[in-house]
């Protein structure tokens, strides 16, 4: 009991030299949580995902052919959603497109591509599906 009393006590030492400027631990755990609200935040917002996937293709130059939000999945801890959507470009641009989308603030599961070549172009088609908390 006593060496186990002497690592709580070691423990309780290093985590408070780690964190001595209780300052930028705190606006660190704050910045921590602003992020993963972000990610993952309390209800589905469909239209700002929408959006991001426009500034998304806008900066790529990639064509929104369809953006469709599909039903509502419900579970104990989160809440998701699936989001159909075609979009047109050159190998690069869906490649940066969707290297924009894994770097998303918002936190974004693709579970399906299709790619088809089309007249001066590619068509990729996307299931996605956005989170968020339980409702």
């Amino acid at each position: 009991m006593l060496a186990e009393a002497k690592d709580k006590i070691r423990e309780a030492e290093d985590y408070r030299q780690a964190h001595a400027d209780y300052k930028a631990y705190e606006s660190d755990i704050m910045k921590k949580e602003k992020f993963l609200e972000e990610k993952m935040p309390k209800k589905l917002m469909p239209a700002k995902f929408m959006e991001e996937v426009q500034l998304m293709a806008t900066k790529e130059q990639i064509e929104i052919v369809k953006l469709e939000p599909g039903a509502v999945s419900a579970y104990d801890d989160y809440s998701s959603q699936r989001v159909d959507m075609n979009v047109h470009g050159n190998f690069f641009q869906l490649m940066y497109f969707l290297k924009d989308m894994e770097n998303s603030r918002m936190f974004i599961h693709v579970e399906k591509v299709s790619i088809s070549n089309k007249k001066e172009g590619l068509d990729c088609r996307l299931g996605v599906r956005i989170f968020s908390e339980a409702s």
